[in-house]
């Protein structure tokens, strides 16, 4: 892999196949984007609300917690078995709703985020979507 904070412009131009003053040919950045696809991070799958529930038990101190409260339920401590899962529910539903509204914000983060780049093409500086940048 090269180090391009390393190398000079000109270096970094031709080993990118380009040259400064004219860009990209339209048709040689079409063929890039077809090799090597847009410019674009894969996103992550989108949480399902019962996922994101689901997970809010699956901690070790959690798993420990719900063992506990079953332990003391047996035992005929009710009151701690009861205070214990009351302690539970209230942390999953935080935690459900943190996470939840983390996740809505993600995503309407992502939709408002569309950045145009400016690139020479063909001699000619274009604005473009940064997912075409090749």
């Amino acid at each position: 892999m090269t180090d391009w904070y390393r190398i000079t412009t000109d270096e970094a131009l031709n080993q990118a196949g380009t040259a400064s003053p004219e860009g990209l040919s339209p048709e040689e950045a079409a063929r890039r984007l077809a090799e090597h696809g847009p410019n674009e991070l894969t996103e992550a799958d989108v949480k399902n609300p019962w996922r994101i529930l689901l997970e809010q038990f699956t901690s070790l101190l959690i798993i420990i917690l719900i063992l506990a409260a079953i332990a003391s339920a047996f035992l005929g401590d009710y009151e701690d078995a009861i205070a214990i899962f009351a302690i539970l529910v209230l942390n999953a539903v935080l935690g459900f709703r943190q996470e939840y509204k983390a996740e809505k914000t993600m995503q309407a983060l992502r939709q408002l985020a569309t950045p145009i780049v400016r690139v020479r093409r063909a001699g000619s500086v274009e604005e473009i979507p940064a997912g075409d940048l090749v």
